[in-house]
């Protein structure tokens, strides 16, 4: 199964389980823990002994949910399903969130406008943006909605004209 795939398939079990919001926050940044990953993905400790790690760090909550995790040695995807959990999460609320990449940094105004027209074109109640400078744009910005890039920068415009004067 595809990384992105099975990380949308425990970020919806995790967001069926209609945990509290801070137990699965804190579950997801303690899988983060890159010594615990280690700890979790060693092939010498057994199931009985992960378990038993488990138990001592996590909420009883969501014990079952990191065990099977663990055992699917998918522990490496928790950034991912983390990601993918908020994604859940705001969309149960009809929100969304959207990155913007720019040269120069938008008005408050565009800003508002852009976060209507995503809006009203996704049917959601409010939209989170990510203003992210990046110079290498060279002029306009590049927008990424879940995983599609809209783009309206120059840089974008130069490699597509590229392409088509080569043929590809």
């Amino acid at each position: 199964m595809k990384e992105e795939t099975a990380a949308y398939y425990f970020a919806k079990a995790l967001f069926e389980l209609e945990l509290n919001p801070e137990v699965v926050k804190d579950t997801l940044i303690l899988l983060q823990n890159k010594e615990l990953i280690q700890i979790l993905d060693h092939p010498v400790m057994d199931e009985e002994q992960k378990h038993s790690v488990i138990e001592k760090l996590f909420p009883n909550e969501v014990w079952s949910f990191v065990k099977v995790l663990c055992s699917e040695r998918r522990t490496e995807l928790s950034d991912r399903i983390s990601s993918e959990y908020d994604r859940l999460v705001l969309c149960a609320k009809n929100m969304m969130r959207a990155q913007i990449r720019y040269v120069s940094l938008p008005t408050p105004e565009e800003i508002e406008n852009m976060k209507k027209m995503l809006a009203q074109k996704f049917g959601k109640t409010e939209v989170f943006l990510e203003l992210i400078q990046d110079e290498s744009l060279i002029g306009g910005y590049e927008m990424v909605i879940e995983n599609t890039v809209y783009d309206s920068s120059i840089k974008g415009t130069l490699n597509r004209l590229k392409n088509a004067l080569s043929g590809r």
